[in-house]
């Protein structure tokens, strides 16, 4: 064995401690270590699923004592022996992160007696801070984090197992790249535009109701004809000319338009915030960025297994960003639901290190932004949807994210 040998884990909910000093040293064998309640809990499938395809070996190590700590003492200490008869002259590293704080305690006062004179190390994950310190050796200075996660490792990590998103389809990042200057144009005339958006989204859910039929193939509609109120005029009119010359309607300056493909459609409708959100993202240099990724719960089989659909999902650093986009008019009933699902969303799927964010085409009422505000939820709205490069350039350097 060579250099960082071993890893002796102390499982706990958040798994993410163990996981990135394990994939920043890359260890031949992990032991991971769960306290009797963690053991009742069955903590250790999505760890030892993730390790494990990374041919990393797993010992599990299960009924450590949540109390005594003699009890706890004794029980690493005969950890420590099982380790050296096994792995003679092995480097081992201790993570004391997880566990309570005195399952913790015991295991760092038994590995620095028995292995004194061995190769160890005995490290804690500081979350807030980014670093590993090392408590033995003591002068050993913080290792500031590397960036190991990308997307389905972080998600993976959380219970999540993430299925798809549009932006692995070479197609959907060709459409997406040649519309760019439309999207680019609905942004910057955000304010001037917030009604049309409500207007697109009415035409776009009548042209795909009940009474509309999408043909094979999802390149032409049935019924895709749809009648404005009256005859559109000023930055209205530009920007139907604009949809016109990228090819997502068939309109003639009167009150008739078309859809010419459920993708534009689509697009029209909304998820043209969502693209904005991607090629921003990228442009800034989020290490791992996905658009519109369709993920399931690990914890339930088959098709019994929840979905939950994520208009951008970004990892940078080993930190989760999720951003939820919306163009649509909110409802009274709406305002108390989003936010509450991406305050949900962000803790289950995001946890120690991750951020949710809210984008939205149109300004919204005073107290869901309060309620964005007490859930620590990232947003943006309206003509401040123009400030997102600088937005997401500070989550590149620190993390942070703009309140409302």
């Amino acid at each position: 064995m060579q250099a960082t040998d071993i890893h002796v884990c102390l499982v706990s909910d958040q798994l993410l401690p163990n996981l990135i000093p394990i994939l920043m040293d890359r260890p031949v064998k992990v032991y991971l270590v769960y306290s009797v309640a963690m053991t009742a809990r069955e903590k250790d499938k999505d760890l030892q699923r993730l390790l494990r395809k990374r041919d990393i070996e797993v010992e599990n190590r299960r009924q450590a004592p949540s109390a005594g700590i003699e009890d706890i003492r004794k029980f690493a200490k005969k950890l420590c022996g099982q380790i050296l008869a096994k792995n003679r002259g092995a480097s081992v590293v201790l993570n004391a992160t997880g566990g309570t704080k005195l399952l913790s305690m015991g295991f760092v006062e038994a590995f620095r007696k028995e292995l004194e004179g061995y190769a160890l190390r005995i490290i804690y994950t500081d979350t807030e801070h980014q670093v590993i310190e090392s408590l033995v050796p003591m002068n050993r200075a913080a290792e500031r984090m590397r960036g190991v996660l990308d997307v389905p490792t972080y998600l993976a990590a959380q219970g999540m197992r993430l299925e798809d998103s549009a932006c692995e389809d070479a197609s959907w990042r060709d459409f997406v790249e040649r519309r760019k200057p439309l999207t680019e144009y609905l942004v910057s005339d955000c304010q001037q535009l917030s009604e049309l958006f409500g207007v697109l989204n009415g035409l776009v859910h009548g042209a795909n109701g009940s009474h509309s039929v999408f043909l094979p193939g999802g390149n032409t509609l049935g019924n895709a004809k749809r009648c404005l109120r009256s005859r559109p005029g000023g930055e209205w009119r530009r920007a139907f000319g604009k949809m016109v010359n990228f090819g997502l309607i068939r309109w003639n300056g009167d009150k008739e338009v078309e859809f010419l493909s459920e993708h534009a459609a689509r697009y029209l409708s909304g998820t043209w915030l969502e693209e904005y959100a991607w090629h921003v993202a990228r442009e800034v240099g989020l290490e791992d960025v996905r658009s519109s990724a369709r993920c399931r719960w690990e914890r339930y089989s088959g098709s019994d297994a929840p979905q939950n659909e994520f208009d951008l999902l970004a990892v940078h650093n080993n930190r989760l960003l999720l951003a939820e986009c919306k163009t649509g008019k909110f409802a009274g009933g709406d305002q108390q639901n989003i936010a509450s699902k991406l305050e949900s969303l962000g803790r289950n799927a995001g946890g120690l290190f991750g951020s949710s964010l809210m984008l939205s085409a149109r300004d919204v009422p005073q107290n869901m932004r309060a309620r964005l505000k007490s859930l620590g939820i990232g947003f943006l709205e309206g003509e401040n949807l123009r400030e997102l490069p600088k937005a997401l350039s500070a989550f590149v350097k620190d993390g942070s994210l703009p309140t409302p």
